[in-house]
Order: structure tokens, then C-alpha cells, then sequence
């Protein structure tokens, strides 16, 4: 069906689902273990990382792996790769790609 839409009224706006493909780019700092590596360059120091936390990152490889909490106060972060990660994995490329909804207010980010 099609309907009308005031585009100044920001509620039904918001109803509409737009949104824009996000990628970010970090590397693998260093290998902790076969199932765990830290990562760096994916965020500035100053970014809150909860907000990234649980979110799916993935190596050059083809590695896939979640981000568990930050590390340290640089913008490293601890990944997780429940399939296990190889040793000689370190500076490899991590990529992360997700969804921002144009007109959520919230501005949360989704991952299919």
C-alpha cells in the first residue's frame, strides 16, 4: 500500500526503514591464544567500546569472531573466534561491517 508522509514530522520518519551499509578496519595485534587475539585500529581511543561489544568482526583470513570487552585505555579491544585462530595470525586485517539506520534517533547499529 502506498501512504502519504509528512517529512518533517520526525516520528514517521523514523518508521521508515533506510539505512546506510558501515565498515570499520583494525588489525590483529597479537595472538593471545587459539581463541582469543587483541585487536587494535578498529576505534579511537576515546570511543566507548560497550557499544561494540557481542559485535561480529572478521580477519583477512576469513576468521569470524566476536569483540568481548576493550583492553587496556588505547582502543584495543579482546576478540573471541569461537572456530579458533591461527598463531602466525597477528597484523592481520579485522573488518566489521554493520548497519546504521538513517532515521533512528537512537542510532544503534545492526549486524545481519
Amino acid at each position: 500500500l502506498i501512504q502519504s508522509l509528512d517529512t518533517t514530522d520526525a516520528a514517521a520518519m523514523s518508521k521508515l526503514k533506510v539505512f546506510k551499509m558501515k565498515s570499520r578496519e583494525g588489525a590483529v595485534d597479537r595472538v593471545t591464544d587459539q581463541y582469543s587475539a587483541v585487536g587494535k585500529g578498529l576505534f579511537k581511543k576515546e570511543t566507548d567500546i560497550n557499544l561494540f561489544v557481542g559485535m561480529r568482526v572478521t580477519t583477512s583470513d576469513g576468521c569470524v569472531g566476536t569483540i568481548q570487552s576493550g583492553f587496556g585505555k588505547s582502543g584495543k579491544y579482546k576478540i573471541i573466534f569461537p572456530g579458533g585462530i591461527s598463531a602466525d595470525s597477528a597484523n592481520k586485517r579485522i573488518s566489521m561491517e554493520f548497519k546504521r539506520y538513517v532515521f533512528d534517533k537512537s542510532k544503534k547499529m545492526i549486524q545481519v
